[in-house]
């Protein structure tokens, strides 16, 4: 039943994206916490929040707190189309961000996880050469697609809703899991205290084969 639900509600999703009708995001919650109470390099609340001075202008609340996007049973997926003028007058450029809320909840080094995306994707059956996967952005985000012009912007939007998200997007989430569940395996402790953690970055791509 609930996957029956999830699939349901993440086609409807997709059906708004296709056409182009995002709502705001915001900050999820559970990221705030995690910045503040994280064992190593813990942020301050006043700066999380935005209310010190370097926190207003690069804390998680001002990159997040406008951003408009899709809600999936997974996570979210972005939305940022800015226009700007070239010679031909006025250009729109689109990047769509990939949020996979439950597997970050879960494992919380965006920064292997991109890495892990853009592989997984990379090496995909029906990964296209036309929308190639990019580094994302946002701090907390782990593949992005982008695209300049109206009509381009068009076919990455709907090649994201028909082909991305319902065939392309489940294998990997499903991949990342089992990876990285092997990864946590594979850990080695000593007195309570972690002597190899395969989850902590050393190295770009480490847990990718």
């Amino acid at each position: 039943m609930e996957n029956d639900m999830n699939l349901a509600h993440d086609t409807v999703m997709a059906s708004l994206l296709w056409l182009g009708h995002s709502f705001r995001l915001g900050v999820p919650s559970w990221v705030l916490t995690e910045l503040v109470t994280r064992a190593e390099h813990p942020q301050t609340p006043r700066y999380v929040l935005g209310l010190s001075k370097r926190g207003k202008k690069y804390g998680i609340v001002n990159e997040y707190a406008e951003m408009k996007g899709y809600e999936f049973s997974w996570g979210t997926l972005s939305e940022d189309i800015n226009v700007y003028e070239d010679v031909q007058g006025n250009n729109p450029i689109g990047r769509f961000e990939i949020f996979p809320t439950n597997l970050l909840q879960t494992f919380r080094n965006s920064a292997l996880v991109e890495d892990l995306f853009l592989w997984l994707y990379d090496k995909h059956p029906l990964s296209n050469t036309e929308f190639e996967g990019e580094e994302s952005i946002g701090d907390w985000f782990v593949l992005s697609f982008s695209a300049e012009g109206e009509r381009q912007i068009g076919r990455l939007r709907t090649w994201l809703a028909v082909t991305f998200l319902p065939r392309i997007m489940p294998d990997l989430l499903a991949e990342a899991t089992r990876i990285i569940n092997e990864a946590k395996a594979g850990s080695v402790e000593k007195d309570g205290k972690a002597l190899h953690d395969p989850l902590v970055e050393t190295i770009r791509f480490q847990l990718c084969s």
